[in-house]
């Protein structure tokens, strides 16, 4: 039998509203369908809270989802819940109840041809929620208490104690990280004399920490971080005069506002498939993060030329060495482009991003199925490797158009994953039978009867 994690079926029986009956052709298919060109004109700007809140109406509606601004006008008759709901966040900031209703929808994906902006502002929350101040920000956590269905920690600047060690190394701690706090909720970056500490909350915005380096001559490019207890500890390799580091900014910010690209080496490059490569890249001394479960990074060619989003499918134990799988398009922009790159070669890669608590989904779930499309499978095989290691059972149903775009098993015993582990199943269709194909046959968005015998058979 499929879980559903404990917390979100208490907060489905608290929350849940009634599905409203669609127009007809209003389905999530039709959705999505609609939903693979713009519909709406992105913004050059940043959006404040004045402009959002001139479009609160059912034939002009914004609404702000963490810090980003959507034009959900053209969404609002295909929205199952009713329009009415979605009105409620009109011209506001619809964060808070998005994660009470939807916590594990991806509503970049979703909702990315409403894209409008980035957010600079004043939230305005809704009523009875708290607002998000310049000194603390509220990050929603599930929990296992079925008498507290939300747990809210506060990240308070003035909270943090920032020390010089004699051992080469800066300190920061505070005691409210202790609870949450681990080595993938940082960046720490050396770019253009500037020393960056990036605090990353994985439902909140970050507390960026930035150090002017001062003099020509002084370096602080190789460290090691170390986590633990709420303290951040980095460790430089070489002997340095903190004399020289001078604070330059401590705040609040968005995702965006501090997503950086650093320069990286390509080190790996091999074709698995005839049109899918394996790609992998080094991240330099200067450069250290630990991407979460599930997230995702930017990359980007060094003449800023072209930017995608990609999601690693194995990171190296010292989380220096980042491994994707890339489906090479001969028409794509991106793609085309990235398989001229050589060994050696140089790219650009983005911080982490998305703000979706993973681990804590896996913590409520003893089955997972999941379903993937081509190369979407890559944002899983972490995910998969992840279950398999805490004793979570995964069905992993690809869907593929050739038999040549299977992904071969090496590439999960690759990404850490027992094909013989008991609790695992793979199941591949094909689009159409080949030949040579003695498999399942079928597409899952033309024929869901495909997903309810799935779900039959667990």
């Amino acid at each position: 039998m499929l879980s559903v994690p404990f917390n979100i079926l208490y907060k489905k029986r608290e929350l849940r509203t009634r599905p409203v009956e669609l127009k007809p052709h209003h389905s999530l298919l039709d959705w999505m369908k609609l939903n693979t060109r713009p519909l709406v004109v992105p913004s050059k700007d940043p959006i404040d809270e004045v402009e959002l809140t001139k479009h609160s109406t059912k034939d002009d509606c914004w609404i702000l989802l963490t810090n980003k601004v959507y034009d959900i006008t053209k969404y609002l008759p295909y929205h199952p819940g009713g329009i009415a709901q979605l009105l409620r966040v009109a011209g506001r900031d619809g964060t808070h109840l998005f994660h009470e209703k939807h916590s594990w929808i991806n509503f970049e994906t979703m909702l990315k041809s409403c894209y409008v902006g980035i957010f600079s502002g004043q939230r305005i929350p809704l009523p009875g929620e708290l607002s998000v101040s310049t000194s603390s920000v509220d990050i929603i956590e599930g929990r296992n208490d079925m008498r507290e269905s939300e747990l809210i920690s506060n990240i308070d600047i003035s909270e943090i104690k920032i020390s010089q060690l004699p051992d080469n190394s800066l300190s920061f701690f505070s005691e409210q990280w202790i609870n949450w706090l681990k080595d993938e909720n940082i960046v720490v970056r050396v770019c253009d004399r500037v020393l960056q500490i990036l605090i990353r909350p994985l439902n909140g915005p970050p507390c960026s920490i930035k150090y002017e380096i001062c003099g020509s001559s002084v370096e602080f490019d190789s460290f090691d971080v170390l986590v633990s207890n709420g303290d951040i500890n980095i460790h430089f390799n070489s002997k340095v005069d903190f004399s020289h580091l001078k604070m330059c900014d401590i705040h609040l910010s968005s995702d965006e506002k501090e997503n950086l690209f650093d320069t990286v080496e390509i080190v790996e490059l091999n074709q698995l498939t005839t049109s899918i490569f394996l790609f992998a890249i080094d991240l330099p001394s200067t450069l250290h993060y630990c991407i979460p479960l599930g997230h995702h990074v930017q990359l980007m060619f060094v003449d800023g030329s072209c930017i995608r989003p990609y999601t690693p499918v194995k990171i190296s134990e010292n989380c220096k060495t980042l491994f994707f799988i890339i489906k090479i398009y001969p028409d794509g922009m991106f793609t085309s482009k990235l398989k001229t790159l050589k060994k050696g070669e140089l790219i650009k890669i983005s911080g982490p991003l998305s703000c979706y608590n993973v681990r804590k989904f896996l913590e409520f779930c003893d089955y997972i199925l999941m379903l993937a499309a081509g190369t979407g499978i890559t944002p899983m095989l972490r995910i998969v490797a992840n279950c398999l290691r805490s004793n979570i059972g995964v069905t992993l149903i690809t869907f593929n158009s050739l038999k040549c775009n299977i992904l071969p098993d090496f590439i999960f015993s690759f990404c850490d994953i027992d094909i013989f582990n008991a609790r695992f199943q793979i199941i591949n269709y094909l689009d159409s039978a080949e030949c040579s194909w003695d498999g399942k046959v079928g597409q899952l968005l033309f024929n869901f009867n495909i997903l309810i015998d799935l779900i039959s058979d667990i």
